[in-house]
């Protein structure tokens, strides 16, 4: 399991590149890490998809730098309202190659 806050002693840090092998990212997984402009959570080492499906409201909370975010070749199916919500430089995100049933609900990012 990822556990919340895991990250926190790292608050400088502005590029970060995971490879989830958990199905759910839970919320406040980067919690403390403001600075943070690139997370790629895109999953390079499993055929077809890796395991992550479900992304918790509030996993990117805090967030306030980022500006690109990679959740590409995963087994995400859909993403909660609001998921976006307070990413003000947040200028693109990759979904691509995730389930062909991922849905975005028209709220995902509402500003």
């Amino acid at each position: 399991m990822f556990e919340s806050g895991l990250l926190k002693s790292l608050p400088k840090l502005t590029s970060l590149s995971l490879s989830i092998h958990n199905p759910t990212l839970p919320a406040g997984t980067f919690d403390g890490l403001s600075s943070l402009e690139t997370l790629d959570l895109g999953n390079h080492f499993h055929f077809p998809r890796g395991p992550l499906s479900t992304l918790e409201l509030g996993a990117f909370r805090g967030l306030t730098s980022l500006r690109r975010l990679n959740l590409s070749r995963n087994s995400i199916e859909s993403l909660p309202d609001g998921l976006f919500d307070g990413l003000p430089a947040l200028e693109e995100v990759d979904l691509s190659d995730n389930l062909r049933t991922l849905r975005l609900p028209d709220g995902v990012y509402s500003q």
